[in-house]
């Protein structure tokens, strides 16, 4: 997953404002402006290094989650130990994260063979984009900006300890339940959850994972159990996200990240997937499953420009399921970029792609 690190010159810090992460197990619901309300997704206490599957304990609840329960005794990495200081490396913003082996940046085979998902009809709302809220902003910082020190519990096989990350003056965690921050270190993504600023050069964060953005899969490892993120699949939150720098210039050359309304999310979890938090025995789909829009299927008329590159993501490279929401079934956009005019288009087109969404078996 990469390594913490003191922030130095040069380092990125991508905000991640308000992440639509599981939420849906606390009943959130559509607002009358269309957002979404989610809730705190399962990020607590996992255990250290432990290669088995994270036990949800309905006695750990939070937030309306289940949160797998911790095993003190087993030995973590350090999250706060030093790394080599940040040098220059060429990945910016806009290029696409992690390894070209990993599965976000491969296309679907070809020959592929597709089932058919029992996706709900459009209400106009039960699908969506989460842009203004429960999604990432993205902040460039500069050396010059104060050093945190953010404090973490142990979780998700990281060790208690301070985090060291260079952010922004008035930089806090997003409002919302959720409150992510994306920290890009160099080639590291550290990834926390609630973050919370409490003076210019200290913070709080009540879940944290990372992730090499050149070398790393975007997801967490099983041995040593560790997370890449603080979405439900451990994943990092970079993956999949729809960043304007990267659609301004072409293509979207990844998969995306979708999260399932908690109605439709399965028990279990599969594939690259640590960790999961559905809980619909009725739903259509568990978390770490892949979907795309099949080859012979013809891009629908009327979409937006934006619309039309996401399609193209879909039928190319699909999406990943690794979280619940609430009440709709969302994709994610970089909250501090498009504009109202492109995300309503966006918001409309996907009640006509979502749907269009097979199981790539």
């Amino acid at each position: 997953m990469g390594s913490a690190a003191n922030i130095t010159a040069g380092a990125i810090v991508v905000l991640l404002g308000l992440g639509g992460c599981d939420s849906a197990l606390s009943g959130g619901q559509a607002s009358s402006d269309g957002r979404v309300s989610e809730a705190a997704p399962d990020r607590g206490s996992i255990p250290g290094a432990d290669t088995s599957p994270p036990v949800l304990d309905s006695s750990t609840l939070q937030d309306g989650e289940a949160r797998p329960v911790p095993d003190a005794a087993t030995p973590a990495p350090d999250a706060t130990s030093p790394v080599p200081d940040a040098k220059p490396t060429g990945w910016t913003l806009g290029q696409i994260p992690f390894a070209p082996s990993s599965s976000w940046n491969t296309p679907i085979a070809a020959g592929a063979t597709f089932g058919k998902l029992n996706w709900p009809a459009s209400t106009g709302y039960n699908y969506y984009v989460n842009w203004d809220a429960y999604s990432p902003a993205v902040h460039v910082s500069k050396p010059t900006d104060p050093l945190v020190q953010v404090a973490i519990p142990a979780n998700w096989g990281w060790p208690a300890g301070n985090i060291p990350v260079r952010v922004a003056a008035g930089v806090t965690g997003a409002a919302g339940t959720d409150g992510e921050i994306l920290i890009i270190d160099g080639t590291t993504a550290h990834n926390f959850w609630q973050f919370k600023r409490t003076s210019n050069t200290t913070a709080t964060a009540q879940a944290y994972g990372r992730a090499d953005v050149v070398t790393d899969s975007g997801w967490g490892s099983t041995s040593p159990f560790l997370s890449a993120g603080i979405v439900a699949t451990g994943s990092s939150q970079l993956a999949g996200l729809l960043v304007q720098a990267e659609t301004d210039a072409g293509e979207i050359g990844h998969a995306l990240q979708i999260a399932l309304d908690a109605a439709l999310q399965k028990p279990g979890y599969t594939g690259e997937a640590i960790g999961g938090d559905g809980s619909s025995p009725s739903g259509i789909a568990q978390e770490g499953q892949r979907f795309a829009i099949p080859p012979g299927v013809s891009m629908p008329a009327g979409l937006s420009s934006l619309g039309q590159k996401v399609f193209r993501a879909m039928q190319t490279y699909g999406v990943f399921d690794i979280d619940v929401a609430g009440g709709t079934t969302v994709l994610r956009a970089q909250a501090n970029a498009y504009d109202a005019v492109t995300m309503a288009s966006l918001r409309n087109d996907v009640q006509v792609l979502i749907p269009l969404l097979q199981l790539v078996k």
